[in-house]
């Protein structure tokens, strides 16, 4: 096939999966297979002609008119970049799971799969992003080691502009205002940048108001032993720090996953223990050593909400700020007070375009309960 033949292939390619993407219908259901897209009045674009956008690294990229073809580079970008203008997205960073699927219009889970750039499963398919010829690649996160020089080398080889926008907890404002900008969805980046700065504000102020004294240690216990852990000031572990808990486990640990003994998780003794999905969760209370600690004993073990996300930090991104108001209201009743079923409805409307009943949102906190063992 000659190459004129080619590109027109693979443009109808593009332009039926994207039509796929913005036709979506509205959801009424987490298991439905469609989703209605952001509401965006259809204003004339912000980006005719030449422009440049600077990222977080201070580096400058040059566009001609707006954005529509985006590739991830990663899950935290995939998320972000879906959150505000789904119908740009071109492609996935990893094959959705079942249980992600029921969350997300059919269309999208067929997209190419690029995998991802940065991380202990790094993957990223060259080949793949190429054929799908986007017009920028979109990193969100946190600032690694060389990366400059990182996506400079990947911009000059594949040709297509690269940018790197930082996003931390807090940062979830800005990150929600830029990308709305970037992709001509300034109404949806604002009203969820909005959403993330009142929901950290009002936690920040709550968790102000508790006293040190009474500030609850909590262990975060991940993959299937429950002792891969995230120690204090790790971007995993940050919406622990923002509603006023102490994650028993020491900055000096070691930086994102770690992995420790139960010898040391018993001499931090801690007063809550939240599993992972998929960890020990279902099986602590029977086993002869998790019952050693207090937490398991007293019933002060939860395993934290799922669906399509780790409401925590899998991936560090804008799943936390809900679990900014679960976990806050988990440690601290009396001053984190939400209705949590009317919460989670709103948030995935917001920022998965899905609609949820209560019940859906219910089930989704069913393992968040108090347990008297």
């Amino acid at each position: 096939m000659d190459l004129k033949k080619r590109l027109l292939t693979l443009t109808l390619a593009l332009t039926v999966s994207l039509g796929l993407l913005s036709g979506c219908g509205t959801q009424s259901k987490p298991d439905s297979t469609d989703a209605p897209a952001p509401a965006e009045a259809v204003v004339p674009s912000a980006h005719e002609g030449e422009w440049s956008f600077t990222d977080s690294l201070g580096r400058t990229v040059t566009f001609n008119g707006p954005i529509t073809r985006v590739a991830p580079s990663g899950k935290l970008a995939q998320q972000c970049i879906y959150a505000v203008a789904p119908g740009a997205m071109i492609g996935l960073t990893n094959e959705l799971s079942k249980s992600e699927q029921k969350y997300f219009p059919e269309s999208f889970a067929q997209l190419p799969v690029f995998g991802s750039f940065y991380g202990k499963k790094a993957n990223f398919n060259r080949e793949s992003v190429l054929a799908a010829n986007p017009q920028v690649i979109i990193d969100v996160g946190e600032q690694q080691q060389n990366m400059v020089d990182d996506l400079n080398a990947l911009q000059e080889q594949l040709g297509i502009p690269v940018i790197f926008i930082e996003s931390t907890l807090t940062d979830m404002v800005s990150t929600f205002e830029t990308l709305g900008d970037l992709l001509d969805a300034p109404q949806q980046g604002k009203a969820l940048a909005d959403y993330c700065a009142a929901t950290i504000s009002d936690a920040q102020s709550k968790a102000a108001s508790i006293p040190e004294d009474q500030r609850k240690t909590v262990y975060y216990g991940m993959m299937d032993t429950g002792l891969t852990t995230t120690a204090r000031g790790d971007l995993h572990a940050e919406v622990i720090d923002l509603v006023g808990g102490i994650n028993a486990v020491p900055s000096e640990v070691g930086h994102s996953f770690v992995d420790i003994d139960m010898e040391r998780l018993l001499s931090w003794n801690p007063q809550v223990i939240l599993f992972a999905p998929n960890s020990v969760y279902a099986t602590a209370a029977q086993d002869p050593v998790w019952k050693n600690l207090t937490a398991i004993t007293a019933g002060h073990y939860y395993e934290i909400p799922f669906g399509p996300y780790n409401w925590i930090d899998q991936p560090p991104a804008a799943n936390r700020i809900l679990g900014i108001k679960w976990l806050g209201q988990l440690l601290y009743p009396e001053v984190f007070q939400y209705d949590m079923a009317a919460e989670t409805v709103t948030f995935y409307n917001m920022f998965y375009h899905v609609s949820l009943t209560p019940e859906d949102a219910r089930a989704l906190m069913a393992n968040s309960i108090y347990k008297a063992n």
